[in-house]
């Protein structure tokens, strides 16, 4: 079974603004992602981009 983002030709030109957020202004929005995990009470197991794509 081959991905969708292959098919469409996507498979990293999608994610890389995404992963440019996460990582400017050294880390800022990483961090802040981070914060809201801890404040909703989630395990260390849920990521910061989970935490991203549930709230965007």
């Amino acid at each position: 079974m081959r991905c969708a983002s292959r098919v469409r030709g996507t498979e990293r030109s999608h994610l890389n603004p995404v992963w440019e957020a996460l990582r400017a202004d050294d880390g800022a929005l990483h961090h802040r992602l981070l914060s809201l995990r801890m404040e909703a009470g989630l395990p260390e197991e849920v990521s910061a981009l989970r935490v991203f794509e549930v709230i965007a």
